[in-house]
């Protein structure tokens, strides 16, 4: 698989939590597993040639998620759809379908970022446009069970930019600022912090103890919980 088709098509990649597997999806509208090569519990590369391409949608795959002990790889687009495939085999499993409009006006959906917990649930956060204006938009959360019924459709009041599955609670970043911890029952909001710039990406240590949260002033934030839900180190 040629190193320039990739780094001209993969927008969005994730790796397992194990670092055995890496998902990669681009503007080519497939999903490319690879597998690491590791020694040392230090990784060095990718094998040559991918484990598994995976098909299905039919336009730009947007974000990807995976989990190893579900053996499930979760897949967005800008089509508004989410496919469900296993990482070991690439057998397809299941369509999401978040929003299927009523009305020619109401908007397209397009699937931003998409997580999957431990229990098996998924998350997945979406971009609405806006009934007023056509130019703008609103983000949308929807919990899934792992056998694709809708758990919950929760609108948000920020712009969605970042999205993180701790176990059994999401963390979410905003483009304004926000960021809430929301549980993977109901994603009910559990705590919220506002930050002075928009998120950019967030992320866990490896020993379970930190949040790195970086922003869009060009700062990462150390968050902790040992004292408070959100603490800044």
């Amino acid at each position: 698989y040629m190193q320039t088709k990739l780094s001209e098509a993969v927008v969005s990649t994730q790796s397992t939590g194990d670092g055995k597997y890496l998902a990669t999806g681009g503007r080519d509208t497939t999903v490319v597993i690879w597998k690491l090569l590791r020694s040392g519990g230090e990784c060095h590369g990718l094998k040559p040639h991918p484990s598994a391409i995976l098909y299905g949608h039919n336009s730009q795959v947007t974000c990807v998620a995976l989990s190893q002990e579900l053996d499930i790889v979760a897949s967005g687009s800008a089509e508004g759809i989410v496919l469900l495939h296993t990482i070991k085999q690439g057998t397809y499993i299941r369509t999401l379908v978040p929003h299927i409009p009523t009305d020619p006006e109401s908007g397209h959906l397009s699937i931003a970022l998409v997580g999957i917990a431990s229990n098996g649930n998924i998350v997945v956060a979406g971009k609405m446009p806006t009934k007023s204006n056509k130019e703008g938009h609103h983000s949308v959360l929807y919990l899934y069970t792992v056998n694709g019924k809708m758990i919950k459709r929760v609108k948000l009041e920020d712009d969605t930019t970042a999205l993180f599955v701790d176990g059994d609670r999401v963390v979410l970043g905003g483009a304004g600022g926000s960021l809430e911890i929301r549980c993977m029952d109901y994603i009910s909001v559990k705590h919220k912090l506002r930050l002075k710039a928009g998120v950019l990406a967030i992320s866990k240590d490896p020993r379970n103890q930190h949040l790195f949260v970086t922003t869009a002033d060009g700062k990462l934030l150390i968050l902790t919980s040992t004292a408070k839900p959100f603490k800044k180190s």
